[in-house]
């Protein structure tokens, strides 16, 4: 707590230049300024007001007045999912002070939704650690291992954050020294090992520690003949108390060093031959001081710490003292009254047996046998139905899995049956295209053949004409009139063609083509045209043909007669 206010502090500290002001303009002012990103603006509001002296209520009005409106002003998607993320986690650290479970619960379950909504940040992967630790307080051991096994890959792959990870390992170790599973917890000190070697951080060695510590204690259990293990196990309770008093601002802010006492001191009563009494009572005064200095009001740190001590009085021979202290235990337990205390229940039923036993009072030990008796078959039968339901949410996750899975491959093959649809359309649309084109280019050379084929017959039967002894100048002067005349040519070009035609010496054309006898009547109206100085696209328009065959034409025509003859000055008066 020391370290949270020593550090909101540092981030406020450039704010006092501004003089008094109130709590809300401070956060006006963080939240207002542009020098920092939106999400260092949110972390620095959350811990002004974390830091502050207003009661856990008021500091749920501000998260709510000042904060959640800054949140929904967010214009980035995935940055406004981390956001929300910090917001929720405020409003759930102050439920927490008001030990409200319910809406503590709700805003976990809030933090959740954005964090699977969310990209890879560390909020995401702190909202999995937080999740995978509430599955596992409450009995879903497989789930919540999932969870926390999604925030190291999340962590991972961001990249440092040695800190979150090794805090990760820990917790996933919890469960496999609640079911004496030495082989989990040999995988965790191994994963914890492979960290230390990236990072030498006092966090990550801290937690490395802890969990060799009771690694060692239950090889220990399995193996008592081997005093090594238990020295092992000392070892490295120490190293991680030396870690707390040495190094406590380097190490989480969710530390409880009241553990680490009170698992040294439990190690010494229960495993150490002859009971070194002088150093359990050290460790237990420890973690009651560290206890009494955070002013934590826990109940199972109070059951825990009774507990020890009544075994401590036993151990020595003073049974008065030890009676009395186990009593209270017990009446702490029952005050707890719920099924993660029934360890803690058959512990004290177990003392009593032995208790009355070494002070003779059978009636007393076969009471507390019967109590410990039913205790235990209580605990067996839960531990069943609990193995049960995790049976049928082991179940049921395959079952949904698979139909995830199946679902998956339906949308797969719809999806790849809409592309080949697109595609055969987008084929079968080309083919026809082609297919239309091919159809109006055949069609466009038919016509343009019979057009062909019509001219020249037209040419043969002028020919015959002319061989008949017609007027051919004058027959081509007429015909050129009548197809201007009737043309689609611009009006004013027409116009301007037909003055020209009109102009011609009808003698000299005369002249002119009964002394070029090798030309055809075609050649004839062609040398017209060039002879009035009609254009190329006009003359192609007139008959109907493509420019280019117009430059084909002339081209003809020149090697047929004198170039000159295709000057206009020939024909015109």
């Amino acid at each position: 707590m020391q370290r949270i206010i020593l550090t909101c502090f540092l981030f406020i500290s450039p704010l006092i230049g501004f003089g008094q002001t109130s709590l809300p303009d401070t956060l006006n002012m963080i939240l207002h300024e542009d020098a920092r990103s939106e999400i260092d603006r949110m972390q620095l509001a959350v811990q002004t007001i974390e830091a502050s002296d207003e009661s856990a209520e008021n500091q749920i009005a501000l998260l709510r007045s000042r904060l959640l409106p800054f949140t929904k002003n967010v214009k980035d998607k995935t940055l406004r999912n981390r956001i929300y993320i910090l917001y929720y986690n405020a409003l759930r650290n102050c439920y927490s002070l008001l030990d409200d479970n319910e809406n503590y619960h709700w805003m976990l379950d809030s933090m959740l939704i954005y964090a699977d909504a969310a990209e890879a940040s560390v909020e995401k992967a702190d909202t999995y650690t937080m999740h995978g630790d509430r599955l596992i307080k409450d009995g879903h051991i497989t789930e919540g291992q999932k969870y926390l096994f999604q925030s190291i890959e999340i962590l991972e792959g961001l990249g440092g954050n040695e800190g979150r990870i090794a805090n990760s390992l820990y917790n996933l170790a919890i469960p496999y020294l609640e079911m004496k599973d030495v082989d989990g917890l040999k995988l965790m000190v191994k994963r914890l090992e492979e960290l230390a070697v990236k990072s030498k951080s006092n966090a990550v060695l801290y937690r490395l520690h802890s969990i060799q510590q009771v690694y060692y204690g239950e090889e220990y259990l399995e193996h008592p003949d081997n005093p090594a293990l238990l020295d092992s196990a000392i070892l490295y309770a120490k190293k991680t108390i030396a870690n707390i008093e040495n190094h406590i601002d380097e190490l989480p802010v969710t530390l409880l060093p009241f553990y680490d006492y009170y698992n040294l001191a439990v190690t010494y009563l229960e495993l150490v031959k002859p009971t070194p009494l002088d150093s359990v009572r050290y460790y237990l005064d420890k973690a009651e001081q560290w206890k009494t200095g955070e002013r934590m009001n826990d109940i199972y740190m109070d059951i825990a710490l009774a507990n020890v001590r009544a075994w401590a009085f036993l151990y020595e021979g003073n049974h008065k003292a030890a009676e009395a202290k186990m009593l209270q235990a017990l009446d702490l337990i029952h005050t707890a009254d719920n099924n993660f205390v029934l360890p803690d229940l058959s512990d004290a039923y177990k003392f009593f047996v032995q208790l009355y036993e070494e002070t003779h009072q059978p009636v007393l030990a076969l009471k507390y046998q019967k109590l410990l008796t039913d205790n235990e078959a209580k605990r067996i039968n839960i531990e069943k139905v609990q193995a049960v339901k995790e049976m049928d949410v082991r179940y049921e996750t395959a079952q949904k899995e698979m139909q995830i899975v199946e679902l998956e491959q339906e949308k797969q093959q719809r999806e790849l049956i809409i592309i080949i649809s697109w595609v055969a359309s987008f084929v079968l649309i080309g083919l026809i295209v082609l297919l239309i084109i091919i159809y109006r280019l055949r069609q466009k050379r038919m016509e343009q053949e019979l057009y062909e084929a019509a001219l020249v017959s037209e040419q043969y039967q002028q020919e015959m004409e002319q061989r008949a002894g017609q007027k051919t100048g004058k027959t081509i002067f007429h015909k050129m009139m009548h197809i201007l005349e009737i043309s689609s040519m611009d009006n004013v070009d027409k116009e301007q063609y037909l003055q020209k035609l009109k102009k011609i010496d009808l003698a000299a054309l005369e002249e002119t083509f009964t002394s070029l006898g090798k030309i055809t009547t075609m050649d004839m109206k062609y040398l017209v045209c060039f002879a009035i100085d009609m254009n190329i696209k006009d003359i192609a328009l007139l008959f109907n043909i493509a420019p280019a065959s117009v430059y084909t034409v002339r081209y003809r025509i020149k090697k047929k007669t004198d170039a000159h003859f295709l000057k206009s000055s020939v024909f015109l008066v």
